[in-house]
């Protein structure tokens, strides 16, 4: 019976450290990425790296407007920025992501439910202070 008495408590004690490592180990900071007034390009790259990043992420926008000219990508129909598979809050600081007058309808945003066949994760967009026009 003794040993039993010590597998619990070893038991307990092992997932204890178990734990205590996974929370220090498993604990990152939040990422922020700040894109120039305008800069389309550096948008897309934000939500790039922000979604690669394993971390909440803030992308902070320079002001100015930000044109979409071409969808990005084709996941579940045409999407003029990268699909959001992250946890991603945009300040806009007052900025506006346009769809160019040019370019085919397009979505902004599509921001992935769950695992999915293309193999993206679950993602969730926060806007703040942004204007979106023309999508």
């Amino acid at each position: 019976m003794p040993s039993v008495s010590r597998f619990v408590v070893g038991g307990w004690f092992g997932c204890s450290l178990l734990l205590s490592a996974l929370v220090v180990g498993g604990s990152a900071a939040a990422q922020t990425y700040s894109v120039p007034a305008g800069d389309t390009a550096a948008l897309i790259q934000a939500v790039l790296d922000a979604n690669a990043d394993g971390v909440p992420s803030t992308i902070d926008l320079g002001g100015g407007e930000y044109s979409l000219t071409a969808p990005h990508n084709a996941h579940y129909g045409p999407n003029g920025l990268p699909v959001i598979n992250s946890d991603i809050t945009i300040n806009g600081n007052g900025s506006v992501i346009s769809r160019d007058s040019g370019a085919e309808p397009l979505r902004f945003f599509c921001v992935s439910g769950a695992t999915d066949s293309f193999g993206l994760s679950r993602g969730s967009l926060s806007l703040k202070q942004l204007t979106l026009s023309g999508g």
